[in-house]
């Protein structure tokens, strides 16, 4: 048995005190024990519980008390006794649940909590059963859903102290304006006082998910619509991940596109006008474009599965050594099927993954009877892995034509790439993510630098411009290598992926004396002190212009035309290309700022 003090410390003079204040009727009638964490993670007792830190607590949430301990939260040094302040026979160590709901959703937003969901539930990795459809939380995952995208309400209740609560304790007088960060540190951390004396409580339960999820389409349709349902949440395929369709994840419902106008063709300019009243002009057309080409998809797999019905029926697979087989070609039907009776356009994405793994089941199968099979005519859409990117999107909303490469430090031009070159979306992108990048400068080398020939000029312009003095904004003297004939191969290796002011300076001194390789070095440190000045003077020039056009009053003369000059310079001369022809790029840097002062003094 664990006495009284071992966790009720007390000075001397304690027990003396308090028996004169009980027979003189001065006692608080309302008494109140303060226990010190020192008294918790005493030798012998609970100090194992920070060294080891985490622990299970209830539906397998992992709490771990040094994040909790150790640090403070919401601007407040939690105690011991903040969560385990219930006095249980036997169970003194119990929490009460309802502290967590309100410690972590007092103050968040709808269907949010202070510290993000994970914090608590980790990363959902069961397969999730909600009314008859199985899915998994990691397909919304990858593509970034948000939880409060789909589960809209996740606690009820506000937390809020009513005031009354406050004379429960003190007598009612004139209201002290305390901030609510004293007065958790007087409460909690100093008197530790139970959270509910003072808070109502927050529940946290009963989840109301996002409309699309609890549409009932099949109260008014007989429960027609459950593969459209099915295509749009992207579950239920056989052997195709899940993938949600996008407007699914921007939580539109049924009835966002689905606007109930009389005749089929009243239904279908309706959801058109849907499209353009949310996206702009050409989605409408993209939506025909949906149509047509999952329209002629399914006719051609339709052959296919004419022929995979007739195998499942044939005596050959009722035998048992081909139930893999059979299961196969169940599979690829079942595909087939969803994307036919849930209409493709609900979730093109996931439809043409649906068709193109009902094609390889069947072939699949169909190989293991018929060796040597192979399909080699599918659609277009379904040829290559990104083959709708185009097709379906990009035919109508066109390419960005220029996409700055971060690596690369240039504008990326699309067309170029994808249609006079036919490199195919996949080549750089991510045909599971959109929008993803996945080549790196690497690849861009593998591809520019591979051979023996090379334009240096397509994707180096300002390089080439400035080498050979051809610089669009200012006549320039060309560069005294160019002068001699020198080109680009025969300083820079393009076997090699770096090509840095360090990899190249070796060159240097196999045509001139030692000490050309250090002059390299100087160059670019010249050029990029001399490309801070004119940085700073641009950022003055152009507080100027916002300031006149902001007062009404006239801009110096020449003004946004020199900005427009040095802010090119600045490009081209940057990153180290002005050592192409360092004695110009300097004297371009230098005029610059010379012609930025004169504006700025008038």
């Amino acid at each position: 048995m664990t006495g009284c003090v071992r966790c009720h410390p007390f000075r001397p003079g304690f027990i003396t005190t308090a028996i004169l204040k009980y027979f003189t009727g001065t006692y608080n009638p309302r008494p109140h024990a303060i226990i010190d964490d020192s008294s918790c993670l005493r030798s012998g007792c609970h100090s194992e519980r920070l060294k080891n830190g985490k622990t299970t607590f209830k539906e397998g949430i992992i709490f771990d008390h040094d994040i909790h301990v150790s640090k403070t939260k919401r601007g407040e040094k939690l105690r011991c006794a903040t969560c385990h302040s219930q006095i249980v026979q036997g169970e003194h160590i119990s929490v009460d649940e309802k502290i967590c709901f309100l410690c972590h959703f007092k103050g968040a937003q709808k269907g949010q909590s202070i510290t993000g969901c994970p914090s608590c539930h980790g990363v959902p990795k069961k397969i999730v059963e909600h009314e008859g459809f199985s899915f998994s939380h990691e397909s919304y995952l990858k593509i970034g859903v948000a939880c409060n995208q789909c589960h809209i309400e996740v606690s009820a209740g506000d937390g809020k102290v009513p005031e009354e609560k406050c004379h429960f304790c003190h007598i009612p007088r004139k209201k002290a304006e305390v901030d609510f960060v004293t007065l958790h540190r007087i409460h909690v951390t100093e008197k530790e006082i139970y959270c509910f004396n003072c808070h109502e409580e927050i529940k946290h339960g009963g989840i109301r998910l996002v409309q699309p999820f609890e549409v009932r389409c099949e109260s008014c349709h007989k429960k027609k619509h459950s593969p459209q349902k099915e295509l749009y949440m992207g579950v239920s395929g056989k052997g195709v991940r899940n993938i949600p369709s996008r407007m699914f994840a921007a939580q539109v419902s049924c009835d966002g596109c689905h606007t109930y106008s009389n005749g089929r063709e009243e239904r279908y300019k309706s959801i058109k006008n849907a499209c353009v009243n949310c996206h702009g002009k050409k989605y409408d057309l993209m939506l025909d474009d949906w149509k047509s080409e999952i329209n002629n998809a399914l006719y051609y797999v339709k052959n296919l599965m004419n022929d995979a019905e007739k195998l499942l029926k044939s005596d050959l697979l009722k035998k048992e050594k081909y139930q893999g087989i059979r299961e196969l070609l169940e599979d690829s039907l079942f595909n087939y099927n969803l994307v036919k009776t849930g209409k493709g356009e609900h979730n093109v994405e996931y439809a043409v993954k649906l068709l193109s793994a009902s094609i390889d089941q069947y072939e699949i199968a169909k190989k293991s009877i018929t060796p040597g099979f192979s399909i080699t005519n599918r659609p277009d859409v379904l040829k290559e892995p990104d083959g709708y990117c185009t097709r379906l999107c990009h035919t109508r909303l066109g390419l960005p034509e220029k996409k700055f490469f971060e690596e690369m430090h240039i504008d990326f031009p699309h067309r170029l790439h994808a249609e006079e070159m036919g490199l195919g979306c996949a080549t750089c992108h991510s045909p599971e993510k959109h929008k993803m990048r996945i080549i790196t400068k690497d690849g861009c080398m593998d591809c520019h630098h591979g051979g023996d020939s090379f334009n240096c000029r397509k994707c180096h312009p300002f390089q080439t411009e400035l080498f050979r003095g051809e610089f669009k904004v200012k006549k320039i003297t060309p560069d005294v290598m160019f002068k001699a004939g020198l080109k680009c191969t025969d300083c820079h290796n393009f076997k090699e992926k770096m090509h840095t002011v360090e990899t190249i300076k070796d060159k240097c001194v196999e045509c001139h004396e030692k000490g050309y390789d250090e002059l390299l070095i100087k160059w670019e440190k010249d050029l990029l002190q001399a490309e801070s000045d004119l940085t700073l003077k641009v950022s003055e020039l152009k507080e100027k212009i916002e300031t006149s056009k902001l007062l009404g009053k006239q801009l110096p003369k020449n003004a946004e035309e020199q900005l427009k000059k040095a802010e090119i310079i600045l490009k081209a001369t940057g990153e180290g290309r002005g050592v192409h022809n360092y004695t110009e790029s300097i004297k371009l840097l230098q005029e610059a700022v010379k012609e930025i002062e004169e504006i700025l003094k008038k």
